[in-house]
């Protein structure tokens, strides 16, 4: 899980996995948002984020004050990222999205999107980590 300087608690998987058990007794729907902020919302910026994206999006996360959507699922290819049809095109600074998404998991109540988009469509499948491939 986060370190506590990103405002996390610095417990691991096994604690985590815990609270998400003792929260689903209670209530399952709470359950699957917290464990999707923390696992896809949350970690992805913890572990791939600049110091910069990690100050203006994960510390809010963490402290409960900003909630992650997770878009990642397709209508014409469902979950598999290795068959994303979303493109993102570098822009000056920016990235233009084009693409549709589906299911996206809090994506009405969401403060921050983490959009799955390929930008390099030429290099096909061979870009990806062998687990992607397929």
């Amino acid at each position: 899980m986060l370190c506590w300087w990103w405002g996390g608690v610095g417990a691991d998987s096994v604690s985590l996995a815990v609270a998400l058990e003792e929260i689903a007794a209670g209530d399952a729907a709470c359950a699957t948002v917290m464990s999707g902020h923390n696992s896809v919302g949350c970690m992805p910026i913890a572990t791939f984020g600049t110091d910069e994206q990690k100050a203006c999006f994960l510390v809010p996360m963490v402290r409960g004050q900003m909630l992650s959507a997770f878009c990642l699922t397709e209508p014409q290819g469902g979950s598999d990222a290795g068959a994303l049809a979303t493109r993102a095109r570098r822009v000056g600074d920016d990235y233009l999205l084009s693409g549709t998404k589906q299911f996206i998991t809090t994506g009405k109540n969401a403060d921050v999107a983490l959009v799955f988009a390929v930008t390099a469509p030429e290099l096909g499948r061979r870009h990806l980590p062998d687990t992607l491939r397929g």
